[in-house]
């Protein structure tokens, strides 16, 4: 064959149209591969914090194919376009990723989705808190107040002008170091445990008395003792989420029976 003036073997000629095959084979590769396929299309994923309380929206950015999808770690899978804030449905560290429509994970980050807990309690007036003392007698209670001396010193039980009768003890002042708020009723706030169904438990200790616990969400807090004014305890409540705890210790001063 002749081109332009140059005679072109058959042999050479053939080899020539095998590339020029090859060239039209590439080219249709190109043309064809799907628009936005996981080969060509870089995949990333950012979330604006690595740990959040269950029930606070968490934002999270993505890159990847037009047809991946986010999956969050918690049951639900969301197209890649309307990656944004997610509340989570789940506790503990939760892996967000990018996945392709065949269920490959194109990027991965971790979130770790906490308890939330709060506890609040209201206050009541303003009550004196008196000074007791182990009783002699325990039949009736196992303390007894402290009372002023005529001289202003302290009378405890067993001294000699300490009051015998209740008629007398009426007739004394009580020893009083401080005025505290009486405590009222103590509730445990949680998305989570209204979500997931959490059990709290209050655990209520005195000086006086053994513990008092009970399973409830709200509680006004007491032990069995009768006094005046009112006397402090400790109270220890603890919140339980699917295997997950929170805490928390707190003094109050508790008054009346309970």
């Amino acid at each position: 064959m002749t081109i332009r003036g140059t005679t072109i073997p058959p042999r050479a000629l053939g080899f020539m149209g095998l590339v020029a095959a090859a060239i039209v084979v590439v080219a249709t590769v190109l043309v064809t591969r799907p628009a936005g396929s996981s080969d060509d299309v870089a995949s990333t994923i950012a979330c604006n914090a690595v740990s959040a309380d269950f029930g606070a929206p968490v934002g999270c950015s993505a890159t990847g194919p037009d047809d991946a999808l986010v999956d969050w770690g918690d049951g639900t899978q969301t197209p890649i376009a309307d990656a944004g804030t997610h509340l989570f449905a789940s506790l503990g560290p939760t892996d967000v990723s990018v996945v392709a429509r065949n269920g490959d994970t194109l990027a991965s980050t971790s979130v770790d989705i906490e308890l939330d807990f709060a506890l609040r309690c209201e206050t009541g007036d303003i009550w004196r808190v008196y000074e007791l003392t182990p009783a002699l007698n325990t039949q009736v209670a196992p303390y007894d107040y402290v009372y002023v001396g005529a001289d202003g010193s302290s009378m405890y039980p067993g001294d000699s002008d300490y009051p015998a009768t209740v008629l007398a003890a009426s007739k004394l002042e009580k020893v009083s170091p401080e005025e505290q708020p009486r405590i009222g009723l103590c509730t445990v706030d949680s998305v989570a445990a209204d979500t997931l169904d959490g059990t709290v438990t209050w655990t209520v200790t005195s000086e006086w008395y053994d513990p008092v616990v009970t399973r409830t969400r709200s509680l006004t807090p007491g032990v069995p003792g009768l006094w005046e004014g009112v006397q402090p305890v400790e109270l220890h409540v603890e919140l339980d989420v699917l295997g997950y705890q929170a805490s928390e210790r707190r003094g109050v001063f508790f008054g009346g029976c309970g």
